[in-house]
């Protein structure tokens, strides 16, 4: 009996063996890379220093210059010296960068640094400021502080660092990098590469969306342009039908010309309203936007109201003297 049962359970398992086998094979997804846009790239390649439309504010007569023997790839970087002897404050500043491209989920700044130094011990005074306010560089303003890092200061190693600037979105910013020196000799040279800002590729595209229905004497519509590109003649119709017996039948309609892209100095958007109406009763709102430029090529939105006289109002209040939203 147990023989049998031994024998039994050794086909099965040969048996799903096979089916196992026999099933197809899954194969690994492809990793999906996001493709992304420099919107600031210097490397120095140009051999000067400071690059066009950088520039460059100098205590002392040693300041921020060309470097060719240690670069992190290419030919040049850029470097600035201690004097040794005298207090140095040496600012080096990238021009404005706009970071206020509508639908940007994100945006990251690298860069390459090496620093020397000749004895251990003491910090090095480099930091990193950004500012977003146009008021110049606060101390508030410091994203990256070389004295924090620790001992970068192996002289064949160059060290990548990496800030993320998401909260930045939805400004234009300007970089600066200062030198500060004291006449204690604690950093000799420090050096600075491949500066890039980097953000997600957006496609263009224009999108129409229909943001909000307004209640009152006649119906409004908020139609908003959420993409990234200008929007150019939007056909818009609004329609009012219901009440008691049908009475209630107004077709409204018209072109919008233009649109700006989504968060363009708030001309985004437009307001449009239905012709009037006189009546009682409750009352089917729908109100559609289209282009040729959008995708998609038509938008639409429904609410209900219900008119008394000559004003409509949302389902959920039936009086009141203001105008209401869905």
């Amino acid at each position: 009996m147990k023989t049998k049962l031994m024998k039994g359970t050794i086909t099965m398992m040969i048996a799903l063996a096979l089916m196992v086998s026999s099933l197809p094979g899954f194969a690994a997804g492809s990793e999906t890379k996001t493709l992304n846009t420099a919107v600031l790239s210097e490397g120095f390649e140009g051999g000067v220093v400071p690059p066009p439309a950088w520039t460059v504010q100098s205590a002392t007569t040693t300041t921020w210059s060309l470097e060719s023997t240690f670069v992190h790839t290419g030919l040049y970087a850029a470097r600035v010296l201690s004097s040794g002897s005298k207090i140095q404050n040496e600012w080096l500043k990238s021009p404005t960068v706009d970071l206020t491209t509508p639908g940007l989920p994100s945006a990251t700044l690298t860069f390459w640094v090496r620093g020397e130094k000749p004895t251990i011990g003491g910090n090095g005074h480099v930091k990193l400021y950004i500012d977003k306010a146009g008021d110049g560089f606060q101390e508030t303003e410091v994203v990256w502080d070389l004295a924090n890092e620790g001992p970068l200061w192996d002289m064949s190693t160059w060290y990548l660092k990496t800030i993320d600037l998401t909260s930045y979105l939805g400004s234009s910013v300007n970089l600066a990098w200062r030198y500060q020196e004291s006449a204690v000799n604690d950093l000799t040279t420090f050096r600075l590469d491949d500066i890039t800002i980097s953000v997600p590729q957006i496609t263009p595209k224009t999108t129409i969306a229909i943001k909000q229905i307004g209640y009152g004497s006649g119906v409004s519509a908020e139609i908003k342009n959420t993409g990234n590109l200008t929007a150019e003649n939007i056909e818009w119709k609004i329609t009012v039908k219901g009440g008691m017996q049908g009475k209630i039948n107004v077709v409204s309609n018209g072109t919008i010309a233009k649109l700006k892209r989504n968060g363009d100095d708030h001309q985004d958007a437009a307001t449009v309203t239905s012709g009037s109406f006189f009546g009682f009763g409750m009352v089917d709102i729908t109100v559609t936007a289209s282009t040729n430029d959008a995708s998609p090529k038509e938008v639409s939105r429904s609410a209900k109201g219900f008119v008394i006289l000559s004003k409509c109002y949302p389902m959920i209040r039936l009086f009141g003297n203001q105008s209401y939203f869905a």
